[in-house]
């Protein structure tokens, strides 16, 4: 039986071989060729973007020796209870609550928070986020959802090019429409729902909320970070999104980009009923 990891790599190893192979048989040794360095670059975007890109993005800061909100004591007890090694923790200074965790192994992982995320919240609040994003890393959802991130992000570039283009040719009247950024993130929902799944998210806020007092302190951390979500903005690339603990994309063409299911349905998947 493959583990999680190795059927992850699978996936991204037949990808690859699927560009060689298309490559081949759109122009034999010259399309091989080009599949190859295609399935390089995809490769080299995944293992980016599951390691440092989101940590240097966020210009997020490793907190190290003092730590008044003692989060590193917090994290090691999760850890603890979720029987993996301690990730390392940041701290990003945005007061937009929210959280989220990178990494290629649960031996190389990092959970991220927002300076909002302790202001704003309790620290039983906090520990639910710390909670749920723990359990992304046991399961590994972390290298998921940094393989989507790697090959959704060429997409993404790709279509703003094609809308600029479009506008230009238009004289500005498309300037608005966004044609191929609402095409590209339904093609990036088509990639990314086999991969993720919300199945797969409602296995990880279960197993989080076995790491906590009970399912109901989780479920109302994430009514609350979905209301300041909805009234607060948070200015991310929409490939990024899926990493945060509750997609925080709500307005724009963006907001069709969820991968995870809503709030509402984790919530009445938790404790049986919604609303809490």
């Amino acid at each position: 039986m493959f583990t999680r990891q190795t059927r992850i790599w699978i996936t991204v190893g037949l990808i690859s071989f699927g560009l060689m192979l298309a490559g081949y048989l759109i122009g034999e040794r010259q399309g091989l060729l080009a599949g190859l360095l295609l399935a390089l670059g995809i490769n080299f975007l995944i293992y980016h973007y599951t390691t440092q890109h989101w940590i240097e993005y966020f210009k997020a800061t490793e907190i190290e020796g003092q730590d008044p909100w003692n989060l590193l004591a917090m994290t090691r007890d999760i850890s603890v209870r979720a029987r993996i090694p301690k990730p390392q923790v940041y701290l990003i200074k945005s007061d937009f609550p929210t959280a989220f965790s990178v990494g290629k192994s649960v031996k190389s992982s990092s959970i991220i928070v927002s300076e909002g995320l302790l202001k704003y919240f309790t620290l039983e609040e906090q520990e639910a986020v710390i909670a749920c994003e723990m359990s992304k890393i046991r399961r590994l959802d972390i290298l998921n959802l940094g393989l989507i991130s790697g090959l959704t992000a060429p997409l993404f570039i790709f279509c703003k090019l094609l809308d600029a283009t479009l506008t230009f040719l238009s004289f500005g009247l498309l300037k608005n429409k966004k044609i191929f950024n609402h095409l590209c993130i339904r093609l990036m929902e088509l990639i990314a729902r086999p991969i993720i799944g919300q199945k797969g998210c409602f296995e990880s806020d279960y197993h989080a909320a076995q790491l906590l007092k009970s399912p109901e302190q989780l479920a109302k951390t994430l009514w609350k970070l979905k209301s300041y979500a909805t009234t607060r903005k948070l200015e991310i690339p929409a490939h990024a999104a899926p990493f945060l603990t509750v997609n925080p994309l709500t307005s724009g063409q963006t907001r069709y980009f969820h991968i995870q299911p809503s709030v509402d349905e984790r919530i009445e998947k938790l404790v049986g009923r919604f609303p809490i």
